[in-house]
């Protein structure tokens, strides 16, 4: 038996539910490990802070309606075809977003850096953020998610 066996039985041990032979074997795993020792005073903790606490019930109907919502949820479960859809809207909001940067970008704000060369640093890298248009390339984005939302409603995702 190793060592991560005897740490998922490490509870069972604790609280008395292990055959005897299995108990013997974590209880001499115990004698000779003190990283086991420790883990099992932290159960013990755990244990002694959760008996201060009364125990609650879930009220009467909550069993029914967690099967009722898992067949829902199974016979709306998406098949092949809708996982297609998903996968097309999801390229489709790809695509629509990168058009719509390329199309509001200046070329100006991506040009590199006078010390471009064969050597760039990050500062060749950098964007000039603009204040004022950034309210007008908002506007558009929210356009873009507007039109990715009204695709994603006309296939009934």
């Amino acid at each position: 038996m190793n060592r991560q066996d005897i740490e998922r039985d490490l509870p069972l041990y604790l609280d008395g539910e292990l055959p005897n032979q299995r108990a013997d074997e974590v209880r001499a795993a115990l004698e000779q490990d003190s990283e086991l020792r420790a883990l099992a005073a932290e159960y013990r903790t755990v244990d002694a802070l959760l008996a201060e606490h009364p125990e609650v019930a879930p009220d009467p109907g909550f069993a029914a309606r967690v099967v009722r919502v898992v067949r829902g949820s199974e016979a709306a479960s998406p098949g092949p075809a809708s996982r297609w859809r998903v996968a097309a809207a999801v390229i489709a909001a790809g695509v629509l977003v990168c058009v719509t940067l390329v199309l509001t970008r200046d070329d100006a704000e991506t040009s590199p850096g006078p010390d471009a060369g064969a050597n760039p640093t990050w500062s060749d890298f950098a964007v000039r953020v603009p204040s004022e248009p950034v309210v007008e390339e908002a506007k558009d984005l929210d356009r873009t998610w507007r039109v990715i939302r009204s695709i994603e409603e006309g296939w009934g995702l």
